[in-house]
């Protein structure tokens, strides 16, 4: 996510609260910034909504608000999540997942049969069970259900419950299959097809069509062990060439591990988020690695360390 401010953002060009009065214009002929927020329990593969008591968006939701003229993405949805729970975390916490529009056939403002137009960033946040206990007693009681607080969803209720379809993709998103969904797939024709130029892109049918993956080549002279970390993206193997001797998965959170031994070439390997990976590479052995784009491996916090295998 780029944020690209001239010079600094001084406080006079910062905006505020728009009036009650002023605000039905403002929604008439703008769209709206909004950053919001799903609340994720990677462990246990479930996420916690709230109930909407408002318009638009009223009954099962995520937890955000409005950002403001000069306010960072991030910046907005901290303040937003210490408004509507009372928790201030520290802007880390927040991950951001993707920028999605919404438009509305109506609104709180009234006339509300005119509608809204919002456009911003969906983040995800974990909390530990006393802020989630802190959160479900603070919730803003002007736009949310109180009593209804903040409910434990697996990915099944969310679809009995006919939530809506933005949260479901959010959800995929950051879930993504399990460590117990991974099977290895292995096409003779060699796996994804095309030349072995680093700057063109595949499409990961398995997850979001939209989003390209970068492209990298690794040849081996040597044994060789990759990985022993995680991502909080999606990571894509094909081996065109040699032997991958072990191949291991941990799932970070609980910690079941699945290993595979000798896998040859045409092997095609999906590892899912927060999954730990490390692969012992025969030599002579030529890898292609795939990642999802939504996350720069330039970025600091692409890589974290877990050791599974030694060298």
């Amino acid at each position: 996510m780029r944020v690209y401010v001239e010079g600094e953002i001084r406080l006079r060009m910062r905006g505020g609260f728009i009036p009650d009065e002023a605000y039905p214009v403002v929604v008439d002929h703008t769209i709206i910034p909004f950053t919001d927020v799903l609340v994720v329990d990677y462990k246990s593969r479930t996420c916690y909504l709230a109930m909407r008591a408002i318009k638009p968006m009223k009954g099962i939701w995520e937890i955000g608000g409005g950002r403001r003229k000069g306010e960072k993405p991030v910046e907005a949805m901290r303040r937003n999540f210490k408004r509507e729970t009372g928790l201030d975390l520290p802007e880390e916490r927040f991950q951001f997942v993707f920028h999605a529009d919404h438009v509305w056939q109506d609104r709180e403002e009234e006339p509300q049969d005119k509608g809204k137009h919002y456009a911003g960033h969906h983040f995800v946040v974990e909390l530990s069970s006393e802020e989630l206990a802190a959160a479900r007693a603070s919730m803003e009681k002007r736009e949310y259900d109180r009593e209804f607080g903040l409910q434990e969803y697996t990915r099944e209720r969310m679809v009995a419950e006919n939530v809506h379809p933005a949260l479901l993709h959010l959800f995929d998103m950051v879930m993504g299959p399990g460590i117990d969904d991974v099977n290895l797939v292995v096409q003779p024709e060699g796996g994804l097809q095309g030349h072995d130029d680093p700057r063109r892109t595949i499409t990961d049918l398995l997850f979001d069509p939209t989003i390209p993956l970068r492209h990298s080549e690794l040849v081996t002279k040597g044994q060789v062990t990759v990985g022993n970390h995680w991502h909080n993206c999606v990571e894509r193997f094909v081996l065109k060439a040699g032997r991958i001797d072990r191949l291991v998965f941990e799932d970070i959170h609980t910690k079941v591990r699945r290993v595979w031994t000798n896998l040859g070439p045409g092997t095609e390997i999906t590892v899912p988020a927060r999954v730990a990976h490390a692969l012992v590479m025969a030599p002579d052995s030529v890898l292609h690695m795939y990642v999802s784009s939504a996350e720069s491996p330039a970025n600091k916090e692409f890589f974290h360390t877990y050791t599974l295998l030694t060298a």
